[in-house]
Order: structure tokens, then sequence, then C-alpha cells
């Protein structure tokens, strides 16, 4: 009898023990922890995630923030990420941060949205504003439901049905964008700063010249008046800044060339709302049109 019950004490060992062993590192079974980096991030996963049980999501930085080419992280920053089940980022160098977060929490689950977009170079590097680009944003976020349904198989379904209705409507509206700018003959622009050049790709634009030489570094005089003759020999249309960022030398450009300003939205700050990113495009559209018909 004894013997008997000592096996059967060892089987429930064993099967517990495998039980344990079958459960996904770093996530409760009933409460799912996600921490964005910052604003576009947070409004992309709120797409994915929108309605999933038992799922939290928190971005890491404040949403007036916007990019983080300078930012520095603070204790408060990190705190979010004590009880986070996963780490959700732009990459492509924006989150210059990266290094101090891996190293105070080793096991946190990162996923990097740039893995397999291809890139390009800017002043400073790898252009990281992947997400302006519609294409480059439908890649982001299935890479975010493909990891999320992989770590949490209770909430698979809601998204993988979030993720194809999202790009279902992403999908469209590129298609409307493009055609609606189809009958656009100049596109020769001049963007704040290096923000665009994918947006600027999706749609046929071409941007000659750039307010800003680098996040936050002004052109010097030479440079300035160099801009105000591309602007005069490249029938320029429209000198675009940006809500987040004074239009001071947006306005000497336009008070040398007579060539009007309109604001480009790049989508770094804003509401924490799902629709967020697609109010913004279309809004977005709307100015092209405006600016550039």
């Amino acid at each position: 009898m004894k013997s008997l019950l000592k096996k059967s004490i060892i089987i429930l060992l064993v099967f517990a023990f495998l039980c344990g062993c079958t459960k996904k590192e770093n996530i409760d079974n009933d409460k799912v922890k996600i921490v964005t980096s910052f604003y576009p991030i947070y409004v992309l996963t709120a797409n994915v995630v929108d309605g999933a049980k038992g799922v939290e999501l928190v971005n890491l930085t404040e949403q007036q923030t916007g990019c983080l080419h300078d930012y520095q992280i603070t204790t408060q920053d990190m705190k979010k990420l004590e009880d986070a089940d996963v780490f959700i980022i732009n990459g492509a160098g924006m989150e210059h941060f990266l290094d101090k977060i891996k190293a105070n929490y080793p096991k946190l689950k990162i996923v990097d949205t740039s893995a397999g977009i291809e890139l390009v170079e800017s002043h400073e590097g790898t252009n990281p504003h992947i997400w302006l680009s519609i294409d480059n944003a439908i890649k982001q976020i299935n890479t975010i439901n493909n990891v999320m349904t992989e770590i949490d198989e209770n909430n698979s379904g809601v998204y993988s049905s979030n993720t194809a209705a999202f790009v279902n409507e992403l999908t469209g509206l590129k298609s409307t964008m493009i055609s609606e700018m189809s009958n656009i003959e100049s596109r020769n622009i001049i963007t704040f700063h290096e923000a665009f050049p994918y947006f600027a790709k999706d749609l046929g634009l071409n941007i000659v010249a750039t307010i800003e030489n680098g996040e936050h570094t002004t052109h010097s005089p030479k440079e300035l008046s160099e801009i105000i003759a591309t602007v005069k020999e490249n029938n320029v249309k429209a000198i675009f800044s940006e809500p987040q960022y004074s239009d001071k030398m947006a306005q000497t450009i336009s008070g040398e060339t007579g060539v009007k300003i309109y604001k480009l939205d790049s989508i770094v700050t804003g509401e924490f709302n799902k629709d967020a990113y697609i109010n913004a495009m279309k809004s977005n559209l709307e100015v092209l049109k405006e600016a550039l018909e």
C-alpha cells in the first residue's frame, strides 16, 4: 500500500514538473502586460490587442515625448518594465537606450518591429521613421501579431482577427492615397526633418531638402541659402513643417521663395487612441492634396 502511494506521489510530481515546463516564460495565463517604447508603436499595438482579455497595454514614454533620438530614460520609465511580459519597440536605432533596459531586465522579451524592413540611411545613420510608410506599418503590425499569438494563446484569435481587419483597412487607405494623388504633377517637396523618406517613397514624392539637418540641428546661413536656391530651381510647391516642432526656419524659407507652408503629421505625439494612425494618415492625405494639386 505504501509502495503504491509512493509511486502515485512520484507520478503526480513528474506530471506537475512537465506542466510547469510547458508554461510560456514570463507570461501569466490570466494577465499579460505589454509595454511599448513610444507613441506610434503604442497605437499600432493597440490595434492588435484591442479587446483581448487580461491584457494591459502601457507606453514607456509620455504621449508628447515625440521621437526618442535624444531621449533620456527615467527611473519612472524603468519601473514600468519591472512586471512587463513584453517590450515592443520600433527598432532601427530609435531606442538608443535599449542596452540599459537589457542590462536591467535580461529576461524581458523584446520585440523589434523593424525586423525584415528595408531601411534607408539619413545624416545620422539608419533612418528609424519606418512607421510612416503604410507598407512598413503593416509589417510591424504583423510582427506584433505573430509574437502575441505565440506567447498568449488564450487571445490568439483576437489578435489575429484584429490584425487582419487593421491590415485590410491600411491596405485600402494606401490605395486611396495613391489614387487621389495620381494626378499630381509636381512632387518635389521640402520637409522639416528626415522623418518622411519612407512616407515619400510610398507616395512617389521627392524630398529635395530638409529644414533641419538631423534632429534639432539647424542649417548654417550658407546651407539655408542653398536650400532657398534648391526650392527655386526645383519648382517646389510646398514646405512641410510638423505640428510637433517650431516652423520658424520654414517661415524664413517661405518668405524668401513665396512657397507656402503646410503641416504633415509624423505621428509621434497625440492621444492614446487606436484610431490615431488612420486619422493622421487621412489628414496627411488632405494636406498633400491641398498643397500639391
